[in-house]
């Protein structure tokens, strides 16, 4: 109504366009060109069509299911206003529904002609060739009115949502259309829910940073003196990242350089290392540090961004070094429309660091929504203040007689909620947890066993939405949290603590291996944990078994000494715990202090934290035996024959089934870095396990020695490469006395 009271009229996007279709040779229009519209349309999105301009107008090819569909069909035009711009679609259909669709960028050239003529040509593409030629007409005043309302550019900014707060974009534009309307969700394949959840999450943290941005962040004004604050001990900020990521990211804050351009131009690990300072002081130095929401926000969307998921068809994930992506080719073909449109919201975010090193492209995430419920049911089932205790005692345990290594890879069976699998990945500190449910989706955790963090972000949280947050529970939150830290924190510990590992996890083959394996000549091997986790955790149970109580005080956390030299094995040990020395200190590893036996010791390794929490299972029964385990002890105790001390084992991180051994010998004058191999006899060591190992040095103080001890052999390549390099290399075999030792190939 206006304001005299009289009713006016209100303009609509949707307008019907008609005409009667005919033959290619009968149109007018060169058949060859015809053709090469076809070739268009094929390669086009099926939903998109294609515009070719053929004589002296433009032509749009639209793909068809049959012939005599498109002799019958009704053709409906409207436009959409998204975020990214508008656009023009003409769907077609028949008494069954609809039956295809052409996509027309508002701000193309054949628009304002459609504007002036209100007319349009249409090409009919059936089975790659063009099969009718129809010329549209709007016959009446309303739809002319209706056309020239939807082709008007002029007021196209104030129509965008958010009144343009994004920039314009024709391919995003195209899949924003989708999520506009369910009008062509028949046509649509499992491959365009997957896209389209990807434009949904890709549009939402792009409107989070220019809502930002917009909102006025007080950004720093940086000058080349600032470029010092990015300095590390040892080396100069690199001029290079200083003009290709510093000065852009302050650009971007600003509101000087457009979000879009810049998420596309650059990394997320790029982006995520301007703001990875070493140290609180340092920390609050940066002039980035009050922005550090936006900027992960802004890195989130580096990593969704097209030219590096190809629009949705892979996933990208950032490495440990923040410096390398790693894309996952995404299964569309073993997708159900349900899990593809929600397969992107449930991805693990840009702190997920090195799940691309885990994730193959047949695992899917698990759906947040379908768990819930069975994470709301697992319960922690005891005393909090207990809980904490443990999972804080167990932890140092893990960090003072930490012994063993996680094999990687290691594939633990159990129940916890909705996960029946529990994958460990250890990356020196940093375990990488993937928890699967009987389906074998996947969630992803973190545990750093120096520096007790955990991360369970994704177990809970899908990228811009929080379990807490949907459950308005913060005490139920919490709750659940500790439960899950408190069973992956007794795993652990008997991991790197057990001596006889074999008393708390019973073994199994599987015959059929499911993802990477950890020995590509073997079969999976399977942990069980001997304990029944249904049952209440007995945290007194654990406190009298491991003797806790009296322990604790005991406890020497790592941490850094005044002195005047630090031994370079020290330095290595500070390094693999997570501490930089600063001159005129030297390192002092996590021990135990007075009061504690080493005898005593022995019967803390021999008891089990998940047995004293959870209860024996008497039933489970081994099927094999871990040739890790038996290994690892083999090295170690070789090792120790051999004069040298072991005083750290990290697992390998490329899944070779290797471990790192340092060792120093017992005058404190040979270091060695050590690469362990447990293969099959028919897998020869190669040269590229000599250049890795060659590699590694380069990081070590002068004068580290490198050793690579495997079970099977080496090729003649990699001894000729050795003896040239430097390297020892040692067979793990037995001697004429039966003792396993390390023989001099």
């Amino acid at each position: 109504m206006s304001e005299t009271g009289v009713e006016t009229k209100k303009e609509s996007p949707l307008f019907t366009l008609s005409g009667s279709p005919v033959s290619p040779g009968k149109s007018g229009l060169p058949v060859g060109e015809l053709r090469a519209l076809a070739n268009d349309v094929r390669s086009a999105h099926p939903l998109r069509g294609a515009l070719r301009h053929i004589g002296n107008e433009w032509v749009l090819g639209i793909k068809f299911p049959s012939k005599v569909a498109s002799n019958h069909a009704k053709f409906l035009c409207f436009r959409w206003d998204g975020q990214f711009g508008s656009a023009l679609t003409l769907t077609a259909g028949d008494k069954t529904g609809w039956l295809a669709r052409g996509w027309i960028w508002t701000r193309h050239p054949a628009v304002p002609i459609l504007r002036d003529t209100r007319a349009l040509t249409i090409a009919v593409i059936y089975r790659g060739e063009p099969v009718s030629v129809v010329r549209l007409q709007a016959f009446d005043d309303r739809a002319k009115s209706s056309i020239e309302y939807a082709t008007d550019v002029s007021t196209e900014e104030s129509r965008r949502p958010r009144q343009g707060l994004l920039e314009l974009d024709e391919e995003l534009a195209f899949w924003e259309t989708f999520e506009l309307s369910e009008t062509w969700k028949s046509l649509l394949r499992p491959v365009d829910h997957l896209q389209i959840g990807w434009l949904s999450e890709f549009r939402k943290g792009l409107v989070y940073a220019c809502g930002a941005v917009r909102h006025g962040l007080a950004a720093p004004a940086l000058s080349i003196n600032d470029k010092a604050l990015w300095d590390s001990d040892e080396h100069v900020c690199p001029m290079d990242f200083w003009n290709e990521a510093i000065l852009p990211l302050a650009e971007v804050l600003r509101g000087d350089l457009p979000v879009l351009q810049f998420v596309r131009e650059h990394r997320a690990g790029q982006i995520m290392t301007v703001i990875a300072d070493d140290g609180e002081e340092k920390r609050s130095r940066n002039p980035f540090h009050e922005l550090r929401w936006e900027i992960g926000i802004l890195a989130e969307c580096a990593l969704l961004a097209d030219n590096r998921t190809e629009y949705g068809k892979q996933v990208v994930f950032s490495a440990f070094d923040l410096k390398t992506s790693t894309p996952v080719v995404i299964p569309t073909d073993s997708l159900s429309v349900v899990s593809a449109g929600r397969y992107w919201n449930n991805l693990p975010t840009i702190i997920a660091l090195g799940v691309g090193d885990l994730v193959t492209a047949g695992m899917q995430p698990a759906d947040l929504a379908l768990i819930m419920d069975q994470l709301k049911a697992f319960r922690l089932g005891c005393d909090r203040d207990e809980a904490e205790a443990a999972i804080a005692t167990m932890t140092e345990e893990a960090n003072i007689l930490n012994r063993w290594t996680i094999p990687w890879g290691a594939r633990v069976q159990t129940s916890l909620g909705p996960f029946t699998e529990i994958d460990f990945y250890s990356y020196g500190n940093e375990i990488s947890i993937i928890l699967k449910t009987s389906s074998g989706h996947y969630r992803w955790a973190a545990f750093n066993l120096r520096s007790a963090n955990w991360n369970f972000n994704h177990i809970f949280c899908n990228r811009y939405e929080s379990f807490a947050q949907s459950l308005d529970d913060e005490p139920l939150y919490e709750e659940l949290t500790l439960s899950f830290q408190l069973v992956l924190a007794s795993i652990v510990r008997d991991f790197v603590v057990l001596d006889e590992r074999e008393s708390a996890f019973a073994i199994r083959r599987d015959v059929v291996p499911r993802g990477r394996s950890i020995d590509v000549d073997s079969p999976r091997i399977i942990y069980i944990p001997r304990v029944r986790y249904f049952h209440a955790p007995d945290t007194q149970a654990l406190n009298q078994g491991l003797d806790y109580e009296s322990r604790r005080p005991h406890h020497v956390r790592a941490h850094a000494r005044r002195t005047d030299i630090a031994s370079p094995y020290q330095q290595i040990l500070a390094e693999r715990y997570g501490f930089r020395l600063e001159p005129g200190y030297t390192f002092v590893r996590p021990h135990q202090r007075g009061g504690i036996a080493p005898d005593r010791e022995v019967i803390y390794r021999s008891r089990s934290a998940m047995q004293s929490l959870y209860g024996v299972e008497a039933s489970i029964e081994s099927n094999g035996t871990s040739d890790w385990f038996r290994f690892e002890r083999d090295v170690h105790d070789a090792m120790a024959r051999a004069g040298f001390k072991v005083d750290h084992v990290a697992s390998a991180r490329n899944g070779d089934a290797g471990v790192d051994v340092f060792a120093e010998n017992t005058t404190d004058s040979e270091f060695w870095a050590i690469q362990c191999k447990c293969y099959a006899p028919k897998r020869k060591i190669g040269p590229a396990v000599i250049r890795e190992l060659i590699g590694a040095l380069a990081e070590f103080p002068a004068g580290t020695r490198g050793m690579i001890v495997t079970t099977s052999g080496y090729s003649s390549g990699s001894i000729e490469l050795a003896k040239k390099s430097g390297i020892e290399l040692r067979l793990l075999g037995l001697t004429n006395s039966g003792l396993r030792e390390l023989l001099v190939v």
